[in-house]
Order: C-alpha cells, then structure tokens, then sequence
C-alpha cells in the first residue's frame, strides 16, 4: 500500500510524506498502481511508475504530481515541471532566508563628520610628539602586524586653530597635520581619526570623528564619545590606532 500527500507525491509511508515531510491525512492510503508489485516491504518508496518515450498522451497522470494530462504531446507536466522526454523531476524551490523581525526603532548610521582643511597658519603653542606605545599595543593587539620597535619620537607643531590626526588620501583630499600613514603606519588610524582644536582664545580640545578603533585620553579606560571635545592640559596623552601615542606639550 501507498499513500498520497497532499502535495501530490506518492509516499511509501502514511504518517508523513518520505519525499517532502509533510503530514498525511489519514484515508490517503492508495493502492499500489498497475504492474507495481502489491508485496511492498513497510515503509519502502514504491517503484516510480514507466517513463513515456516522449511528449506525454492525454488521459495519462504525471508520474511525480500525479495530475491528469488533459493536453496531448505536451512535454512538460503544467503542475509541476516534470519533463516527460528526459523523466527529469523539477528542482525544488530555494528557501526563503530567515530573518527575526526587528526588535524596536534601529537609528540610522551616524553621518561622518566634515573633514577639516589642510593645516595652515601659525605656530598654536603646542608640540604633538608622537611616538608608539608598548603597554598600549599589549593592551589591544589583534595580531595584525608587528610592534614597530626602536622607533624614535617625531615631533610636530600645531599650526592655526585646528589640527587634524589621520592617514593621508590623496584620492580622498584628506591631508592630516599629524600623519600617521607615515612610516612605520599604523593601520588602525582611521583617514579621518580626530581633531585638535587650539584657538587663541580657548583651550586646546580633542573630538574623535568616528573613528573605527576609537581614541583614549590618559588612563580612562573609555574612549572618546564621537563628536564630543574633551579639554586638554599640557603632558595630556592620546592613545589611537593599533600602536599610537600622541602627548600634546605647551611651548
């Protein structure tokens, strides 16, 4: 005995469909068809039934769906796609990706800051020297390359009002007063990674841009909040990038 699933496949077994899963009703056990012999072992898939030679002849079933074939000399079944020349059974249809619906309100990705003109103008008063920093590098290394050992420190002075710390990009038109592309470069200095400001009326400050590693001050454990100016004092340290420390001095 066989059974039919509602979806139309002929099933050795009558609980669920061995072919698809799905469930069986019960009453839709199915003799077995002509010239398939009745001593089924239970639970075994009965033999599929003779594929036709050629286009399929109406008043015949589909031997996969078993729909009636109403058209002659068709060569594929309407329901289901079977092609009666090859006796090649349709591809089953791709799953549907699962996703969770969301949660609550997602925020948008904040939008980048504006990147700051090429430095210009005269000596702030400060000196950034730079300089990579061991405990630092311990502290966060994800294996991406080496500790540049033996590096000296490399000064610079802050011109104008504003300093920009980054990677240069030409392709970009970013040119960071203090260039952390030079080498050895610190990978993890985002193009566009903080600014300085140092007008001549107000203290020195420091903004993270959105940086993608984020950027520390001293001993907090915390990094910047993007956007936000932290006040700075002379011997102030800043910690960016996979190795990076900038001590900001007042001359």
């Amino acid at each position: 005995m066989s059974s039919r699933c509602p979806d139309g496949h002929l099933s050795g077994t009558d609980d669920f469909c061995d072919e698809c899963g799905t469930p069986i009703p019960a009453g839709a056990r199915q003799p077995p068809a002509a010239g398939t012999p009745g001593a089924q072992a239970s639970g075994a898939r009965p033999p599929a039934a003779p594929l036709p030679a050629g286009p399929n002849d109406a008043g015949v079933r589909c031997p996969c769906c078993g729909q009636p074939i109403e058209q002659p000399a068709e060569r594929y079944c309407e329901a289901c796609g079977y092609d009666f020349v090859t006796g090649t059974a349709p591809l089953a249809a791709p799953p549907v990706p699962f996703s969770l619906p969301p949660t609550g309100a997602t925020p948008p990705p904040p939008a980048p800051l504006p990147v700051p003109a090429p430095p210009g103008g005269e000596p702030a008063g400060w000196l950034a020297e730079v300089v990579p920093d061991r405990p630092f590098f311990d502290r966060g290394d994800d294996e991406s390359g080496p500790f540049p050992a033996d590096t000296p420190p490399r000064l610079v002075p802050l011109l104008g009002g504003r300093t920009l710390i980054g990677r240069r990009s030409r392709s970009r038109g970013i040119f960071p007063r203090i260039d952390l592309s030079l080498p050895p470069e610190d990978l993890g200095v985002s193009r566009a990674h903080a600014l300085l400001d140092h007008g001549p009326a107000g203290p020195l400050t420091v903004t993270d841009l959105g940086s993608a590693n984020g950027t520390w001050v001293g001993d907090d454990p915390r990094p910047l909040t993007r956007g936000v100016a932290v006040e700075l004092t002379d011997g102030a340290r800043l910690y960016l990038g996979s190795w990076t420390r900038i001590t900001l001095h007042q001359r």
